[in-house]
């Protein structure tokens, strides 16, 4: 049989129904995913899209009927809200994604740093066992042609229009209004302060135009809350405590004739700052 013939996940009579609100999510499914296929659902809000999808990466393991796999297959997923570590930098998160790689550079990376040792270059025992653990994860990383692993993130991370390397997640988090299914919830500050200022100067003799602007946001400190589905209640961490943050932009274009130079910089709290500036014709 070939690959593209061969059913490597099958669900049959699948049934979820939450028993806060007593509301049957999914009714007597039957699902069978064949090699390499490439399969969307669809479906009005709230009719268990999100529900069928953790009970196949099994997270979601509450619900009646089969679910299973062919040997020798894992489930990857991608959470919608996905819980990420606040004080971790986007980079750092991001890498998470290849930590196997990664470790092996770092072990890489340290082994090279121990050569420099006098008690080990000097050391013909030592200086032999480091070299065939250097050789052992050469090999590795040449098999997962992992040298060039920074270049690729840059790459992927850029295609994504990720923030910056170096911001740490829990500052870039939005505030989220409403409960969407799950997650965390951030109780809404006492105070936001928002400041917007633009300013245009346009000379069209010389077909000049020039454009000042200022986007302040100010969020005043305040505490998470948790959404619970099992009782459909909402509860205050007072432990988890979002500090106050103040964010500024600042920007400047100006056109001259067909040319458009824009400028722009980013302040994050402080110390972060951010610049980005590039030409662009009509």
């Amino acid at each position: 049989m070939s690959d593209d013939k061969k059913v490597i996940f099958s669900m049959s009579g699948v049934n979820k129904t939450y028993q806060s609100t007593n509301k049957q999510v999914l009714k007597n499914i039957y699902l069978s995913f064949f090699y390499g296929a490439k399969i969307g659902i669809l479906g009005l809000n709230g009719s268990g899209k999100s529900t069928l999808l953790k009970i196949i990466a099994g997270v979601e393991k509450n619900f009646q009927g089969d679910v299973t796999f062919s040997p020798g297959y894992q489930v990857g997923y991608l959470e919608q809200e996905p819980k990420l570590d606040p004080e971790k930098t986007v980079i750092e998160v991001v890498k998470e994604g290849v930590a196997e790689t990664v470790a092996i550079l770092d072990e890489y990376n340290k082994i090279n740093e121990l050569f420099g040792l006098e008690e080990v270059y000097s050391d013909a025992d030592k200086m032999e066992k480091l070299m065939a653990q250097q050789a052992d994860l050469q090999d590795k990383i040449d098999a997962s042609n992992a040298w060039d692993l920074d270049t690729k993130l840059e790459i992927s991370m850029d295609a994504l229009t990720t923030p910056e390397t170096d911001k740490k997640i829990g500052i870039l988090s939005e505030i989220i209004h409403q409960y969407q299914g799950g997650g965390q919830i951030f109780q809404l500050p006492e105070l936001i302060a928002q400041l917007k200022f633009n300013y245009s100067i346009i000379h069209k003799k010389s077909n000049m135009k020039l454009f000042l602007g200022i986007n302040a946001r100010y969020y005043s400190s305040f505490y998470l809350m948790n959404y619970s589905p099992t009782i459909n209640q909402f509860s205050i961490s007072n432990e988890k405590l979002q500090d106050q943050y103040f964010i500024a932009d600042f920007i400047a274009k100006t056109t001259i004739k067909r040319v458009t130079l824009y400028l722009m910089i980013s302040h994050l709290n402080s110390g972060l700052m951010g610049y980005n500036y590039f030409t662009a014709l009509n």
